[in-house]
């Protein structure tokens, strides 16, 4: 277990609560205190009572997620057809141990399903769907609609999830009382940056730890998008304290995790 996982289980699951300021408990994020130098402040969030997970853009159910059923013991219709389920070329054996996988969310024609990887936190998903039509043969059963992997994160809705990274340009060391993050949208924008819509959702300061959430505005216009990848955006951070030797962690994850200084763009 790294460092950053022993820290996040001393700090325990009531931090993701403290986080929370969107999703289920319909309470609203802080904005910029000084929006045209996409500078921003913020307390602790007060506890909410319930948030949505997502994996890679997919809904994870909190409560059939922590519930820790697996595949296998799904009701034995729906076990045996995912066991059979196909991919749209009609090739089979997706799920080759079902025991290994828990159920994420599950209704009467879906059913997602998460692989715990190496990493703490780190899952393949897939999402099975039942089609009245199967593509490649035309009869009824389950089909695999979707597989990637990701780290299990908030829900930031009605906000949308973005990547931060640590601006490596920015001189920050243990004297400073400012971030500087770079945040790249990961809705659709036409291969522009954020600017005017990232909302700092919630700011935690332990004596160990800086846990910032990050999340962006949806858009306001009606014009369609195209999907080539966005620039970031600068943004930047105000602490309570100088930095010190504490740990930044991206308070968007479920279980929080070091901010690094080059954004993954792998999504």
């Amino acid at each position: 277990m790294t460092t950053t996982q022993k820290r996040w289980t001393r700090v325990g699951l009531a931090v993701v609560s403290a986080l929370v300021l969107v999703g289920c408990s319909g309470v609203q994020a802080p904005s910029s205190t000084a929006a045209p130098e996409s500078t921003a402040a913020a307390d602790s969030a007060p506890p909410a009572d319930s948030v949505a997970y997502e994996c890679n853009g997919r809904f994870v159910d909190p409560e059939t997620y922590n519930a820790d059923v697996r595949a296998d013991q799904l009701p034995a219709e729906d076990a045996a057809g995912i066991a059979a389920g196909v991919d749209d070329m009609g090739d089979d054996g997706l799920l080759d141990d079902p025991s290994a996988w828990i159920i994420a969310a599950r209704s009467g024609s879906s059913v997602t399903l998460l692989r715990p990887l190496e990493a703490e936190g780190d899952y393949d998903v897939v999402v099975f769907d039942k089609m009245d039509e199967l593509p490649a043969t035309g009869e009824p059963g389950w089909m695999l609609t979707s597989s990637a992997s990701c780290t299990l994160a908030l829900d930031p809705a009605p906000l949308t999830s973005a990547v931060v990274a640590l601006d490596p340009a920015a001189a920050t060391d243990a004297d400073s009382t400012q971030l500087a993050l770079l945040v790249t949208e990961r809705e659709c924008n036409s291969g522009r940056d954020a600017e005017g819509r990232i909302e700092l959702v919630s700011l935690q300061e332990t004596a160990d730890a800086v846990i910032v959430r990050i999340a962006v505005s949806p858009h306001t216009e009606d014009a369609a998008h195209t999907c080539q990848s966005n620039p970031p955006t600068p943004f930047t951070v105000e602490l309570a304290e100088p930095l010190g030797d504490r740990e930044v962690l991206d308070g968007s994850l479920v279980i929080p995790q070091s901010i690094p200084a080059q954004a993954d763009m792998s999504f």
